[in-house]
């Protein structure tokens, strides 16, 4: 089977700037070079750091495309319909006179559904969107809505990370059911369960100015307002006031691949700036390295204010054997429950974290058995293994 992959011409694939939907794409092409099974051509935009990592790929082929500027078109139509993108950042014409040149059986539309009727209209069945936010809902625009219902039912299908998505999917009325399923996200088991020496933690833990016997609580992801970053560092400096042996870890930056600011990021580095040596921020970490964290964490936190599409971080988390302080948040609580994980109220978020963090903070051996739980839970669940969802995915676009 001929597999085409639309990317939505933001990040680059290979997943060389990280990105939750290219890192999930990266790992299909990857299990395909395993098994060997289907051929796949991949429309990125340009990078020179993927087109060098492209070529270690046999059996897949990429078509590296330019950037291209906003037209007029582009920017009217992001303010007026806010399910769309504020700008087309690849030529997806150009992409479709590609795939029917290369004679796909199956078109896969990922993380751009505002794209997917241009493609339902070029590929019909053979067409699948794949959706990794929370961007098709009863409150979405009215046009925006007939044209994605139609485009759904004509297609091969909509393909959701949680049925969390799904059930906001649905809730536009008119559909086929059976077109709209979930393929619940990924990641390496094997690599996030690894643990680096105590020598190499201690070493880890210098270069970032963390006390040897510090209770670390992290957290992973972007430095943005709905993931509730700010919300966390008030709370901890709550817990510091109580329990001095916590440290604050945060491992990420405002955008994917690079470290850079905004606001945003000036106002958690102003909070930051009063407990130098309590909050620690590493920037942007390449996700081969993302394990090294986990290993000197002994607690997780995922503070969303948002409601979360999936929340990949919390199986990160539990690969690694952490308990977990989580909202109740979308797709997180389909895969957390009490026994290893303490899912909290956002009404009163900050005075909810410093409660359940304090707790697991001066409770060594609830936050050891929590972790464990989390552990073994995870081992009940292939479904979020790379080998696993390779398979899940070719069963429903077969």
């Amino acid at each position: 089977m001929k597999i085409a992959i639309v990317t939505s011409g933001g990040l680059p694939v290979p997943n060389v700037k990280g990105g939750g939907a290219q890192t999930l794409i990266t790992a299909i092409l990857d299990q395909n070079e395993i098994k060997g099974e289907n051929e796949f051509v991949v429309f990125s935009s340009y990078d020179n750091k993927a087109k060098e990592q492209s070529e270690k790929y046999k059996k897949s082929r990429f078509y590296f495309l330019p950037q291209k500027e906003r037209t007029l078109k582009d920017k009217i139509k992001g303010k007026i319909m806010k399910e769309y993108p504020l700008e087309s950042p690849i030529s997806f014409t150009s992409i479709a006179k590609i795939i029917k040149k290369e004679k796909c059986d199956k078109v896969i539309v990922e993380h751009t559904p505002w794209q997917f009727p241009f493609f339902v209209k070029k590929f019909g069945t053979k067409a699948y969107c794949h959706l990794h936010n929370d961007w098709l809902n009863s409150d979405s625009d009215r046009k925006y809505i007939n044209q994605m219902r139609k485009a759904i039912n004509q297609s091969g299908g909509m393909i959701t990370v949680s049925d969390y998505i799904k059930t906001r999917v649905l809730s536009i009325g008119g559909l086929n059911q059976e077109k709209v399923k979930t393929l619940y996200n990924a990641t390496d088991i094997d690599m996030f369960s690894k643990k680096i020496s105590n020598s190499e933690q201690i070493f880890l833990k210098n270069q970032l100015g963390i006390a040897e016997n510090s209770i670390v609580i992290l957290y992973s992801g972007r430095m943005c307002d709905e993931k509730g970053v700010l919300e966390l560092i008030k709370a901890f400096v709550e817990v510091i006031e109580k329990n001095n042996d916590a440290v604050l870890l945060l491992v990420g930056s405002v955008s994917y691949g690079e470290t850079t600011s905004d606001e945003y990021t000036k106002t958690i580095a102003a909070h930051m700036a009063k407990y130098p040596q309590k909050i620690i921020e590493t920037g942007f970490v390449d996700y081969r390295d993302m394990y090294k964290y986990y290993s000197i964490a002994d607690i997780q936190v995922i503070p969303s204010k948002w409601d979360e599409p999936f929340g990949l971080v919390a199986i990160e988390g539990m690969a690694q054997g952490l308990p977990i302080i989580s909202t109740n948040s979308g797709g997180l609580v389909e895969i957390l429950n009490k026994e290893y994980a303490m899912v909290i109220n956002r009404e009163n978020e900050i005075c909810e974290l410093k409660r359940a963090m304090l707790w697991l903070v001066e409770n060594r051996e609830k936050r050891l058995e929590l972790g464990q739980n989390a552990k073994d839970e995870l081992k009940k669940h292939n479904e979020f293994s790379y080998k696993e969802y390779y398979n899940r995915f070719l069963e429903i676009i077969d």
